[in-house]
This record gives structure tokens, sequence and C-alpha cells, in this order.
């Protein structure tokens, strides 16, 4: 340090505030490496997720879609059904439906119920579906061996298609899991 100027740091205070920057340079970057976008996806009645991570050093690195073990028996059991809006779960011959909502719009959210206990699944090629008459306050949950079909008043959204055979019920398909938005232009 100079004499006649008080305010330079030696070559040891520095380092030391070198030091410091660094560590919390590294704290930062730890941090924004823990941040993760997690998503999932249905294609023809599988499940995959994959979980994308911010990192400084390498921006957006995203891992492989796989295949997710939805069953809740497997080594790789990941998840449940039930976990999902629209989502289920079966005993016997009955499937018991989790709550879901249509977003139609700016409207506020209608929670689809189903009426009973659950549906209880009889004939194979059961639909499963939920019918929420556009700009109504209710939907519903319901089966039918017919598939359905959105009419210019109702839609009659398709959620899964059931089988059984042998006397066991099984889906044979998922066409959707999650909340069911209606865009604003079909308010």
């Amino acid at each position: 340090m100079r004499a006649n100027d008080s305010n330079n740091q030696t070559i040891d205070q520095m380092r030391e505030t070198v030091r410091v920057l660094s560590q919390k340079v590294n704290l930062i970057e730890r941090m924004l490496d823990r941040k993760e976008i997690k998503e999932a996806k249905v294609e023809s009645g599988d499940v995959y997720d994959r979980t994308t991570r911010l990192s400084m050093n390498n921006g957006m690195l995203s891992s492989e879609w796989r295949k997710t073990d939805v069953t809740g028996t497997g080594d790789n059991a990941d998840m449940s059904y039930s976990d999902w809006a629209f989502g289920f779960s079966v005993s016997g011959n009955v499937v018991t439906m989790t709550t879901g909502e249509v977003r139609h719009g700016s409207r506020p959210p209608v929670t689809a119920f189903v009426a009973g206990s659950g549906i209880t699944i009889n004939a194979d090629q059961t639909w499963i579906y939920c019918t929420y008459t556009f700009g109504g306050t209710s939907a519903q949950v319901v089966s039918s061996v017919i598939e359905p079909v959105t009419t210019a008043t109702t839609l009659n959204y398709p959620l899964h298609l059931w089988g059984v055979s042998n006397g066991v019920v099984s889906v044979k398909k998922i066409i959707h899991l999650g909340d069911i938005v209606i865009p604003g232009v079909f308010a």
C-alpha cells in the first residue's frame, strides 16, 4: 500500500475480496442449477416425463422423455393416475375419478363431479368422459359405451377408454389427464 493512498487495498485484502466474491458466485451457480421444470405427456396411453434444469454454465438442459410407470407397482413406479386431475383408481369394476376442472375462457373454472361413489364398468369399450354445456356453471364425469361426440352446445370430452376381459376391468386408452382448457374464442 502506498503511504499517501489509504483507500487502496493491500494485495492480501484484494485476494480476500476475490475469494469472497468467488464463493458468492459459486453459491449463485448452485442455486441456479437447482431450478427445474418437470413436464409430463401422454402418448398412445403411455405417460412420459422429463426434467429440464437451468444451468448457469450450460443454459437449459433437457433430459430425454422417459416412460413413467404409473401403476404404482413396478420397479420404476413414479406416480399414480390418481395424482392427476381427471385421473383415476380402480377397485374391482369401479373406477373412482379424481376431480378436475373445465377452464372456459375468462369464466371461473367449473369443477367436474362424478355422481355417486364412482363409475361402474360393466361392458368392454366403455368411455369415461366429461360433459359440459358451453357457458354453463357445472360439468359432470359420466360413462357410455358410445364414443362421446361434442355438439354445438355441449362439450363431451373423452378422458379414458375402458375394457373388460374375463371379468377384469382395465384402462385401454388414456385420452386426457389434467384440467380441460377451452380457449376464450369459444367462450
